[in-house]
């Protein structure tokens, strides 16, 4: 079965769209046109969205290898880093700026927010979602099928961690708070 890239298709929904809302804007006279400065880069970025977040959802369906976990992994981990926009100043941009929709918002705005990182910062950003999936997905796909004279060493020394938590005086008693250090504590062990 051959296997076909992504970009294409995701930059044709982003062309098809551009011109569906574009024929419905210009029934109001609010339309504009791809010639427009910064429109057709807008437009490309959409694209790159759409490529970026399909292959952070197949980097981390190969990881997770149950569909729904997959699936739902991918949506958390395109919209949960979204509620740090609604914290308070100046804490929403600084962090904000690093997660995946906000640096795409800021590299397809035809007149970029002064409180995150530059588009072409923001570019690198929205880039480097996917190469952080698959690199968490690398390890495990080049261990599955090993030349007959490779073979995996454990590091010579034990790793260990350190997991730090804070909560509020007592919160530690509440069995909820508990099952989760407890999770973390054996995690970390």
């Amino acid at each position: 079965m051959d296997q076909v890239p992504f970009g294409p298709f995701d930059v044709l929904v982003a062309f098809v769209s551009f011109w569906l809302v574009q024929a419905i804007l210009a029934g109001h006279h609010q339309g504009v046109s791809l010639g427009h400065p910064g429109v057709a880069g807008a437009v490309l970025s959409a694209g790159l969205l759409l490529c970026v977040c399909a292959l952070l959802g197949l980097a981390l369906g190969a990881v997770i290898r149950h569909t729904a976990g997959g699936i739902a992994a991918t949506v958390a981990v395109i919209l949960v880093p979204a509620i740090l926009a609604l914290l308070p100043a100046p804490w929403n941009g600084r962090l904000g700026r690093f997660t995946l929709l906000e640096a795409a918002r800021q590299v397809s705005a035809l007149h970029p927010a002064t409180n995150l990182l530059s588009p072409g910062w923001s570019l690198l950003v929205l880039l480097a979602w996917p190469a952080g999936a698959g690199v968490t997905l690398v390890p495990g796909l080049a261990a599955r099928r090993l030349p007959p004279r490779v073979r995996l060493v454990p590091p010579a020394e034990p790793v260990t961690r350190r997991v730090f938590t804070v909560s509020r005086r007592g919160g530690d008693r509440k069995p909820a708070v508990r099952v989760v250090l407890d999770a973390l504590s054996a995690a970390a062990a």
